[in-house]
């Protein structure tokens, strides 16, 4: 169909002309200040040793901040130098592949290609995501791992499905803690409505695929990667739920 291709090439499109505007911003953005924060993360990062106690990813030693945006700024540091122009270059790379990866979501979700083209170019032009691109935070990261969270979550199924689901989870709570406590409720009050809808013969809810054992590995696999580093903390500040 026409709107098969008129979809895939909007959608290119936007990826092109969304990293050329961070691009542009990234050139702009060189000799301003960055975000303390970024100043910590990069700090971090360029300390991380990570099979040591001490300093590992597990370690729980980067003040309150959870291990993975600094794991991956140390792994990106290797190849472009540990300086802030790099992280910022990161998450720029990130908000690139965000473009590509919501609009092929969207038209994933609504089955309507037109709907992927408005919404890559929705995140390739709107300010506040060019803006952000640059900054060198978790905005990017997280938003990547929340669609894939989803995409598991809506369409995929079985054990495998299950292990997928439960280290997206996983790894989304060693980006954001609070992931841990959204993303596994909401996915077992969904496997709850749909058992109270199967018991009056109602339709199910979508997704109506998963089964309590498949959510209950899920939960465990999700929880398994997310311990370590709960006593990491525990190690170096004597509270798991420190700050």
């Amino acid at each position: 169909k026409w709107t098969v291709w008129f979809g895939c090439s909007v959608i290119l499109v936007a990826v092109f002309v969304g990293f050329g505007q961070r691009w542009l911003l990234l050139d702009m953005a060189r000799s301003l200040p960055v975000d303390p924060d970024v100043v910590g993360y990069v700090d971090s990062a360029i300390k991380v040793e990570w099979f040591t106690p001490g300093r590992g990813f597990y370690s729980g030693s980067f003040s309150e901040r959870e291990p993975l945006h600094v794991g991956g700024l140390n792994l990106w540091f290797s190849i472009w130098g540990n300086t802030t122009a790099s992280a910022r270059w990161y998450s720029m790379v990130l908000s690139t592949a965000l473009i590509g990866a919501c609009g092929g979501f969207v038209w994933k979700v609504s089955d309507n290609p037109l709907l992927g083209s408005a919404a890559a170019l929705i995140v390739a032009l709107h300010p506040v995501w060019v803006e952000e691109s640059v900054r060198g935070l978790r905005l990017e990261s997280m938003s990547l791992l929340t669609l894939a969270a989803l995409s598991v979550w809506l369409w995929m199924q079985g054990w495998f499905g299950a292990i997928l689901l439960g280290v997206v989870t996983g790894v989304m709570t060693l980006l954001q803690t609070p992931a841990l406590s959204i993303v596994l409720p909401l996915v077992w009050l969904c496997w709850l409505v749909n058992c109270w809808q199967a018991s009056r013969g109602a339709p199910l809810l979508m997704p109506s695929q998963w089964r309590w054992p498949q959510l209950g590995l899920a939960s465990l696999l999700a929880v398994t990667l997310f311990l370590p580093h709960l006593y990491g903390l525990y190690k170096v500040h004597g509270d798991p739920s420190w700050p």
